[in-house]
């Protein structure tokens, strides 16, 4: 029996998708004339500046935990124009490992810190497979971490070139942002240098 199993761990050790960790500077916040300010519920200390003349369509959703979808002109924030802002807690983001004694086996005290240590754990453990798989991270081939001054925004780029996920997390905040749509680098940059903290 212990021999089977020892061959199940060996194929699921070798089937196992190897995810690229990396880190990127904040893109530049970009100045813009003639733009629209998108706040966002609970966190009103930050604004996005979109282009007017980009922004198609504006739709609220009736849905817990998806905020806002939205749709642009030629593909300024995705492959096919949409993307969906959400607004999530603590535990909507990560899939209540926050109540489950997972951020004590993590070695973390809030959101931030979760975020950075399934990014680069100082110590991997079971813990940091259980979190990262929840997560999402291995339906991914790359996570990103765009670091700034007073939050760092993180892109799963999973697989599924249509289903993308970026999160921004702010210092001492227990609330998420999260971007989801089919955009690419150009996209995520796009959308990180059009957010500013308001003074």
């Amino acid at each position: 029996m212990k021999f089977y199993l020892l061959i199940i761990l060996c194929l699921l050790t070798l089937n196992a998708k190897a995810i690229e960790v990396s880190q990127k500077p904040w893109p530049k916040v970009s100045d813009c004339n003639n733009c629209i300010g998108i706040s966002i519920s609970n966190m009103d200390n930050i604004q996005f500046n979109f282009p007017k003349s980009n922004l198609k369509e504006v739709l609220l959703l009736n849905v817990d935990g998806i905020g806002t979808y939205f749709r642009s002109e030629n593909e300024w924030f995705a492959k096919n124009d949409e993307i969906i802002f959400s607004v999530l807690t603590e535990s909507q983001t990560t899939g209540g490992l926050n109540e489950n004694g997972y951020y004590q086996k993590l070695n973390v005290s809030n959101i931030a810190s979760f975020f950075e240590e399934i990014h680069t754990p100082t110590q991997p453990s079971k813990a940091h497979e259980v979190a990262r798989q929840i997560m999402g991270l291995n339906d991914a081939s790359v996570f990103v971490k765009y670091k700034g001054n007073k939050m760092n925004a993180y892109w799963l780029k999973s697989y599924d070139t249509n289903s993308q996920l970026l999160y921004i997390v702010q210092a001492n905040h227990n609330h998420v942002i999260q971007l989801s749509g089919a955009f690419e680098e150009k996209h995520v940059s796009r959308l990180l240098s059009s957010l500013f903290m308001k003074q």
